[in-house]
């Protein structure tokens, strides 16, 4: 509840007109209607482009009191941009960034350089199906490991036995 009357006292007039632009609901209808947990997870599920997000964004205060609590937060934060906002453009515009990227990577390789750095792809929402995909590509990555290591061991073993017969 102190969460939102700091967001009420200090983003009242952003968040009555995201609400009313967002979801074409009367804020003072549902303060009044003591609708508080509704608004406070309507708020927490509003566009980055809306005005609460980028006045609370802004405020110094809110910010280091967001970073102290997820410093003390043992849950996973995610990174990448909102599976809710990214849109078809978003993902071209993150392909070009990447491609952009590369291509500077290869001329200045082209050129001479010793340390050229490494693609870094350009941010992408993150959900289940990325961790699970990682995972995955984890395990088949120690799987082939090992298979190469026990590769090596019989191939030593091989060459040791053979050395001792001669």
């Amino acid at each position: 509840m102190s969460r939102l009357v700091y967001y009420m006292d200090h983003y009242g007039a952003e968040l009555e007109a995201d609400f009313q632009e967002k979801y074409g609901l009367e804020l003072g209808r549902l303060w009044r209607a003591r609708q508080w947990a509704r608004i406070l997870r309507l708020a927490n599920r509003l566009p980055r482009a809306s005005r609460f997000v980028q006045a609370s964004s802004n405020d110094e205060e809110h910010v280091r009191a967001l970073q102290e609590a997820m410093a003390q937060s043992d849950k996973p934060r995610n990174t990448g941009p909102a599976l809710s906002e990214w849109t078809q453009e978003a993902e071209i515009l993150a392909v070009i960034a990447d491609l952009v990227q590369q291509n500077g990577l290869i001329a200045m390789t082209a050129a001479g350089a010793k340390n050229a750095g490494r693609l870094r792809p350009y941010p992408r929402p993150q959900t289940a199906w990325e961790s699970v995909r990682h995972e995955r590509g984890l395990e088949n990555y120690r799987e082939l490991m090992g298979k190469v290591k026990a590769s090596q061991q019989r191939r030593a073993l091989r060459q040791a036995a053979k050395g001792q017969v001669q």
